[in-house]
């Protein structure tokens, strides 16, 4: 199974907790939550993103979101940068991460597990035209084992069962980029909330799926090439560092039918 078609696995696998939302209190309004949605959904923000599908259930089961951006140094850095090549580089974003890990069957009595660590962040959310002018996401993934990936890696990865991978989208261009270098960092991935079932995956019997809340650290940095839109042809995404992010962890199993 060649990597492309492992890692959109991952994506193929949204229908298990897409069925339902679990809202609760916290720093978004319902308002916000819906906007947010949308935009990340539906506007082509996570088109390159191998979990642009659980960006729903993300959004509406954490209470809170959280905050990442660059040291002062990175931050310089990057406007300088910027000034250079006319392409700004975004310093800071809000921002919520995802770990899922995931055993689905591939014949023969045979089964395919992985496991994936992200983060994804936006600026602009507009809840009058559910949209957001940026977007970003980092992440590694591990094939071949549902131990949840951590530690630093260069993009694209150590091997292709051992990928990290990043993305950003420029809402004004209708622009998506892939990282084609640069480095990811997990360094903290912590759920010790009560794990709950999935929103509507009872509607599944081949699925079970449950999920948990937390956090997340680590940090990320990379350059980037143009897949569509009318913007610039690279990307230079500065380093971007955060601690404590508030996070959803998702472990799913996919049995055959009978």
């Amino acid at each position: 199974m060649r990597t492309s078609m492992k890692v959109g696995t991952i994506a193929a696998l949204a229908f298990a907790v897409a069925c339902g939302d679990a809202t609760g209190p916290g720093a978004l309004d319902q308002a916000e939550k819906t906007a947010l949605t949308n935009a990340l959904t539906a506007s082509g923000a996570l088109g390159a993103s191998p979990v642009s599908a659980y960006a729903a259930f993300v959004v509406n089961s954490l209470q809170e979101v959280g905050h990442m951006s660059g040291t002062a140094a990175a931050r310089l850095a990057g406007d300088i940068e910027a000034s250079i090549t006319a392409s700004i580089a975004a310093a800071e974003y809000d921002a919520v991460g995802l770990v899922i890990d995931f055993t689905v069957p591939i014949g023969g009595g045979n089964s395919f597990e992985g496991a994936a660590a992200f983060v994804f962040g936006w600026n602009g959310l507009s809840t009058t035209t559910n949209s957001v002018s940026e977007f970003v996401s980092a992440g590694l993934v591990n094939l071949g084992t549902n131990s949840t990936p951590s530690g630093t890696r260069a993009i694209p990865g150590i091997s292709e069962d051992q990928v990290a991978t990043a993305t950003y989208y420029q809402q004004s261009t209708s622009s998506q980029y892939g990282a084609t270098s640069g480095s990811i960092t997990i360094s903290s991935a912590n759920f010790s909330g009560t794990s709950q079932t999935c929103p509507g995956s009872d509607a599944t019997p081949t699925v079970t799926c449950t999920f948990s809340l937390g956090t997340m650290g680590g940090q990320f940095a990379f350059e980037a090439a143009k897949l569509l839109g009318s913007g610039e042809n690279a990307y230079t995404q500065s380093q971007i560092n955060f601690a404590n992010l508030p996070a959803v962890r998702v472990s799913l199993t996919v049995t055959e039918a009978q």
